[in-house]
């Protein structure tokens, strides 16, 4: 697989609870900008429940992007909804087509939690990390139940970091982890 990808997305810092019951644990609209800026004009890749999520928030998929959702529902497997969004059987024949279309932005996986591990397994090219805190150091109160895999930072650098704003109740600080050449040290 040649595709070159990335991953983009929003954790608790320490516990790496990225979802809770379909839905992320909080609602952050700093973060939320973050990720528009970040991914408007490219392609997203998503699951099915993440891509439930969406539309059950905003009432429609992400605008200004490409967006491919992964099913195991056989029925719609190659199809394009009239609202355009494409429905994949796999992650890898996600980025197959991903490298097919012409985007102005890179490719990303958005979640949830069995595609970001699939993802993590193929080497994506930038891993773009959220890092939430409660303010004041406490864990978020609500616990979730689907977290980020494991990454091995051995093989990435962090190539871009700074915090901002988040609200009265989230700290919010924004990585970027850029894979080596070689995947070593």
């Amino acid at each position: 697989m040649n595709t070159s990808f990335n991953v983009i997305v929003a954790m608790e810092k320490g516990t790496q609870v990225i979802g809770r019951e379909n839905d992320m644990p909080w609602h952050i609209p700093s973060d939320l900008k973050h990720f528009k800026s970040v991914t408007v004009g490219g392609i997203v890749i998503m699951g099915r429940n993440t891509y439930d999520s969406i539309v059950n928030a905003i009432g429609k998929p992400l605008p200004s992007r490409v967006n491919i959702v992964i099913t195991r529902d056989e029925s719609k497997h190659d199809t394009i909804m009239d609202n355009g969004v494409i429905f994949k059987d796999s992650l890898e024949s996600a980025l197959k087509l991903a490298s097919l279309i012409s985007y102005d932005r890179g490719v990303f996986v958005i979640g949830g939690g069995q595609i970001y591990k699939e993802a993590i397994g193929l080497r994506p090219k930038r891993l773009h990390i959220t890092w939430v805190s409660k303010r004041g150091g406490d864990s978020i109160s609500e616990p979730g139940d689907v977290k980020f895999p494991d990454i091995d930072f051995e093989k990435y650098y962090l190539d871009e970091s700074f915090e901002y704003n988040g609200d009265e109740n989230y700290e919010l600080e924004f990585n970027a982890y850029q894979i080596l050449e070689d995947g070593n040290n």
